[in-house]
């Protein structure tokens, strides 16, 4: 039984890595139509993914559930709705790789 916990918390740890890398660039994609088209996103500029990524204001407004619609433009009022709708995800299946492990150890210490 343990053997097959290791080889499913290895292997949600590389969907993890695969699913981060499509949330980054989800949000390199953000910050590239909102520079093209002029747009802000919650009321600010960004100049990079790293400057979006570093504003905890913007994480914050992101978790907010319809925050897509405060962004004028349609496209990037799509990319901002997927980028919510992963970050919820991320959040979800990280607390699930965080758990499971923890629950299994305090099961086979209580056994």
């Amino acid at each position: 039984m343990e053997s097959i916990i290791v080889i499913l918390f290895l292997a949600s740890l590389v969907g993890m890595g695969f699913f981060l890398i499509k949330y980054l660039h989800v949000l390199a994609a953000i910050v590239d139509c909102s520079n093209a088209s002029g747009v802000e996103i919650f009321g600010a500029h960004y100049k990079n993914v790293y400057h979006l990524m570093a504003d905890v204001r913007f994480l914050n407004t992101l978790w907010v559930k319809g925050c897509h619609e405060q962004v004028a433009d349609s496209q990037l009022s799509t990319l901002v709705a997927k980028a919510h709708r992963m970050l919820r995800a991320g959040v979800l299946i990280g607390l699930l790789i965080f758990f499971v492990p923890l629950i299994n150890a305090v099961v086979k210490i209580g056994a």
